[in-house]
C-alpha cells in the first residue's frame, strides 16, 4: 500500500498553473483513498493494480465534485470569476474522463465498465437530488442518504476486488467514515450560512415546521440571518452535533476491527481526533 505514490500520481493531473491562478479544485478524498488501498492490497488486486484503481476513482470523484462546486457557488461575477467557473467545469470534465485513458492503457476493460456504471449511477442520484430540491420534496435524512450514495458509489465500483471476508467491513467503514465527513461538513456550513445555502438544516427545517409556518419559512430561505433564527428555534445545530457524535461512536467501534493496521493510525485516528472537538467523549486510539 502506497498512499504517497497515489497522491503524487494524482498531482500530475491536478496541479496545473492555470488552475492555481484562476480557481481551485476540491481536495482529494484522503480517507477513502487510504481505506481503498488498504482493503484492495489485501484482496484480489496486486499492489500496482490497487494503486491504479484508487487513483482513477479519486480523480473521477474530484472531477464530479468540481462540477458540484460550480453549481452551488459560482453565479455570475466579473471576468475573472467567469473564467474560474469555466476552468472548473473543464477541469471537472478532464478529470472525470481521465479514468478511461488510464484504465485503457492498462487494458482493464472490466474496470472501465465498472467505473462507468458507477459514474452513471452517481449522476442519476445527483439528478434525483436536484429535482427533489426543486420540488422541495426532501427531508434532512433523505438528503444525507443521497449525499452518502454520491460520495461512496464510485469507491464501491471495485468492491469485488476486496477479499470476500472483508467486504462487509470495507463497506461499513466506507459508509460510516464518509457519513462522519458529511456531517462535519454540514456543521461547518452552518457556522457561516451563505445566501445560496441549501444543506441538511434547510430540509430538516422544512420537514419540521407546521403547515402554517411553511410559507413564511420558505420566504426566508435566501436570507441567512432570518434562516439562522429558524435554525435556532428548532435547535438544528445541536441536533446535527448529536448526530455526528453518534456517528463517530459507531465509527470508533467499527475501527476496532482494524486497530492493528496502518490504516487506523494514518487515517482513522486523525478523523476521530477531529470529531472529539465537538464531544466530551474520549475516543481512545493510543
Amino acid at each position: 500500500m502506497n498512499v504517497y505514490r497515489v497522491r503524487q500520481q494524482a498531482s500530475q493531473y491536478l496541479d496545473y498553473d492555470i488552475i492555481r491562478q484562476y480557481t481551485e479544485l476540491p481536495e482529494l478524498p484522503d480517507y477513502q483513498i487510504q481505506l481503498m488501498l488498504s482493503f484492495l492490497h489485501n484482496g484480489r488486486s496486486n499492489g500496482r493494480r490497487s494503486e491504479l484503481y484508487t487513483l482513477v476513482t479519486s480523480l473521477v470523484q474530484v472531477g464530479l465534485d468540481a462540477h458540484d462546486h460550480v453549481v452551488s457557488r459560482d453565479f455570475g461575477g466579473d471576468l475573472q470569476q467567469m473564467r474560474a467557473k469555466q476552468l472548473k467545469v473543464l477541469a471537472g470534465d478532464y478529470l472525470s474522463g481521465k479514468y478511461y485513458e488510464l484504465l485503457s492503457m492498462a487494458e482493464d476493460i472490466d474496470a472501465v465498465r465498472a467505473l462507468s456504471e458507477a459514474i452513471s449511477e452517481v449522476n442519476l442520484t445527483k439528478m434525483k437530488m436536484y429535482m427533489r430540491k426543486g420540488q422541495r420534496d426532501l427531508t434532512g435524512q433523505q438528503y444525507l442518504e443521497l449525499l452518502l450514495a454520491i460520495r461512496t458509489r464510485l469507491f464501491l465500483a471495485f468492491e469485488e476486488e476486496v477479499a470476500p471476508d472483508n467486504r462487509s467491513l470495507w463497506r461499513d467503514l466506507l459508509e460510516c467514515g464518509t457519513m462522519c465527513e458529511i456531517l462535519w461538513h454540514e456543521l461547518d456550513m452552518l457556522m457561516e450560512i451563505s445566501p445560496d445555502y441549501d444543506g441538511w438544516a434547510v430540509w430538516e427545517l422544512l420537514a419540521a415546521v407546521s403547515r402554517e409556518e411553511r410559507m413564511s419559512c420558505i420566504a426566508t430561505l435566501h436570507n441567512p440571518e432570518e434562516l439562522r433564527v429558524w435554525f435556532e428555534k428548532y435547535r438544528l445545530k445541536q441536533r446535527l452535533e448529536a448526530m455526528l457524535e453518534e456517528q463517530a461512536d459507531e465509527f470508533a467501534s467499527l475501527a476496532e476491527n482494524v486497530r492493528s493496521e496502518p490504516l487506523y493510525a494514518e487515517a482513522i485516528a486523525p478523523m476521530l481526533d477531529k470529531f472529539r472537538q465537538l464531544s466530551s467523549k474520549q475516543y481512545s486510539y493510543d
